[in-house]
């Protein structure tokens, strides 16, 4: 039986937002998060983002050790859930690149949150 949590999308962006305490996003992602630990909501993300939370030639080029720790230690947790990027969803992120004209992280972030 699926659950009836909200279930949110999170893509890189707010998970960097998260560590590096972003003043306008963290107090909203942090209790996201402790909602998620209480399972009163269900974060998702595509694999892809383990690997897009480094950006490089932009403003998170120098993620912090600290930093690094934190994403490595916060993807290891039951309550972030990782989406692999299947023939489903790469196929449904085609489409959306055609119709929408999307970069192909961005079209596979959506094909993944509508999956």
């Amino acid at each position: 039986m699926k659950s009836k949590s909200p279930l949110y999308y999170w893509d890189a962006s707010l998970f960097i937002d998260l560590v590096q305490k972003v003043p306008e996003h963290y107090e909203v992602l942090n209790h996201i998060i402790g909602q998620a630990k209480t399972k009163e909501v269900r974060i998702v993300t595509s694999h892809i983002t383990l690997t897009e939370v480094y950006k490089p030639h932009s403003e998170f080029e120098q993620l912090l050790d600290a930093h690094e720790a934190l994403l490595t230690d916060l993807f290891e947790n039951d309550y972030i859930i990782l989406r692999t990027a299947d023939r489903n969803v790469c196929t449904k992120a085609r489409e959306i690149r055609r119709y929408h004209h999307l970069p192909t992280a961005d079209a596979l972030h959506v094909a993944t949150a509508l999956l």
